[in-house]
C-alpha cells in the first residue's frame, strides 16, 4: 500500500541559506529495513509581509462537526489557518432570522449565539463571509421588509461587536443553476441591500459557460452581487 506523506517547513526564524538533512522512514517489522531521503531547504533573503493585501480563504468552516473539526483540533486549526495568512473566514448560516410583525418590521432578535462563537474566533477577520441556508420562499408576506428589518438588526449587532458592515459578505444560495435560484439571489440581495448597503452579497455562479446562463443573470450580477466567484 501506499501513502502520501506531507512535510511542512517552518523557516520564519531561521537565517537565510541551504540547509541539507534527511527523513529516515522505519517500518514497525525487524526485516523491513529502513528509507533514508535526503531533504534539501533553501531560506531566500526575503521576508512576506505580516498581513497581505488580499483576502485570502475558501470555505474553512472552522467549527467542530465541520469535516474533520473537532473540539479537540479546532484550536490548532485556527492557529494554522491564521499563521499562513488566511483572513477571510466562512460560516453555515451564523445570522438568525428572528420574528416579524405583519408589516415586516421585527418584533424578537434572533439569537446571537453562534455568531458570537464566530466572531470571538476570528476577531481580526478582513471578512466575515456567510451562507444563508434557510432563504424565505419568494411569496412570503412582507419578504423584502423582513430582509431589511434583518439586515439593519444584524449590521447594528456587528458594528457593536466591532465588524463593520462592509467585513460582512452573504452567499444566498450556494452554486445557483437554475433561473429560480437567480430569481432568489436578485431579489433577496436587493432587499437585503436596502436594509444594509454596505453587506457584500457574494454569488458563485455554477454554469460552466455564463454566456448560455438564463438571462436574469445580468440583473442578478449587476443589482444584486458585489462578488462574482465564476465557476
Amino acid at each position: 500500500m501506499t501513502r502520501q506523506l506531507w512535510l511542512r517547513f517552518s523557516s520564519g526564524a531561521l537565517p537565510p541559506g541551504r540547509y541539507q538533512g534527511a527523513v529516515v522512514l522505519t517500518g514497525d517489522a525487524e526485516t523491513s529495513g529502513s528509507t533514508r531521503c535526503p531533504v534539501s531547504l533553501e531560506v531566500l533573503p526575503l521576508r512576506l509581509p505580516d498581513r497581505g493585501s488580499l483576502h485570502v480563504g475558501g470555505w474553512e468552516y472552522a467549527r467542530p462537526g465541520s469535516y474533520q473539526v473537532t473540539e479537540e483540533n479546532l484550536d490548532a486549526y485556527l492557529a494554522v489557518l491564521k499563521k499562513y495568512g488566511v483572513n477571510t473566514t466562512w460560516a453555515g448560516d451564523p445570522f438568525g432570522y428572528g420574528k416579524y410583525d405583519k408589516r415586516g418590521n421585527l418584533i424578537e432578535p434572533p439569537s446571537r449565539a453562534v455568531a458570537e462563537q464566530w466572531l470571538g474566533k476570528w476577531p481580526a477577520a478582513r471578512l466575515y463571509c456567510a451562507v444563508l441556508f434557510n432563504i424565505l420562499p419568494l411569496d412570503t408576506p412582507q419578504r423584502a421588509a423582513r430582509y431589511e428589518a434583518w439586515a439593519r438588526d444584524w449590521s447594528s449587532y456587528l458594528q457593536g461587536r466591532g465588524a463593520a458592515a462592509d467585513r460582512v459578505a452573504l452567499l444566498i444560495r450556494d452554486e445557483p443553476t437554475t433561473a429560480a435560484e437567480l430569481q432568489i439571489i436578485l431579489e433577496t440581495g436587493r432587499a437585503i441591500k436596502q436594509g444594509e448597503p454596505r453587506f457584500k452579497i457574494w454569488n458563485d455562479i455554477h454554469f460552466p459557460d455564463p454566456t448560455r446562463a438564463p438571462a436574469i443573470l445580468n440583473d442578478v450580477m449587476q443589482q444584486a452581487c458585489d462578488i462574482q466567484c465564476f465557476n
